[in-house]
């Protein structure tokens, strides 16, 4: 038996090289799917909370909750491809969703516009920061 073929799964004919390749791939691609679904739930929290204003209010630590997270998800996401202006801006959407100390009321024109606004880089995120697949190599 040769070095080649002990590393080489003969019913397949995948190296345990192919094999490691496909998993990270498959595991990278989880990562991106993941990342799009938050911003699916970001997005329509933030649409529910526009369609039902006047109880918006009641729901306010929910809605905070799960826009803070996504928020904190997608600012590491974007630290992670070294796009730091995404993260700043993820994160201050974080500070200001924040469920514990909230910001602001979800009551007005001015939280109406607010929440509206909130929106836009949650969808904007979904064309303009795509996650990297291929993962980066320390000291390169």
């Amino acid at each position: 038996m040769t070095a080649t073929t002990a590393l080489t799964d003969d019913k397949r004919g995948i190296s345990w090289t192919d094999w490691l390749e496909r998993n990270r791939l498959q595991d990278l691609r989880g990562v991106a799917l993941r990342a799009r679904l938050t911003k699916y739930a970001a997005m329509a929290v933030l649409l529910l909370a526009l369609v039902f204003w006047g109880s918006a209010a009641d729901y306010q630590a929910w809605l905070g909750f799960v826009v803070c997270a996504g928020a904190v998800r997608l600012a590491v996401s974007a630290a992670a491809v070294r796009r730091y202006d995404w993260s700043t801006l993820f994160l201050g959407m974080a500070l200001l969703y924040n469920p514990v100390f909230s910001a602001f009321a979800l009551a007005g024109r001015a939280a109406f516009l607010l929440v509206i606004a909130s929106i836009v880089p949650f969808a904007a995120s979904l064309f303009l920061l795509k996650p990297r697949l291929t993962p980066a190599v320390a000291g390169n």
